[in-house]
């Protein structure tokens, strides 16, 4: 305990400041997920199955990430105090 905890505060620390110096390029993030969110949706849906079908694994992974970043989008104080009480 007493060599760990140390660590796990220097990393608290660390993730802090990063989130603080990055808070000012969230709107380029959000723009840019969503960006990469209409390519996703391109590639799964539009673009021609040549081989295979897409998986269901795959529309699952999509609308889950879709979710995770509407919901960041929308109420971004409630989900990191989702993540705080993790």
């Amino acid at each position: 305990m007493a060599c760990c905890l140390p660590i796990g505060f220097a990393a608290a620390a660390g993730f802090a400041g990063i989130a603080v110096a990055m808070d000012r390029y969230r709107p380029w993030f959000l723009a840019l997920s969503a960006v990469l969110l209409l390519f996703g949706m391109w590639q799964l849906y539009r673009r021609p199955r040549v081989c295979r079908p897409r998986s269901i694994t795959s529309v699952a992974i999509f609308w889950t990430s879709a979710a995770v970043v509407v919901a960041m989008m929308v109420a971004p104080q409630f989900i990191a105090g989702l993540l705080a009480d993790l």
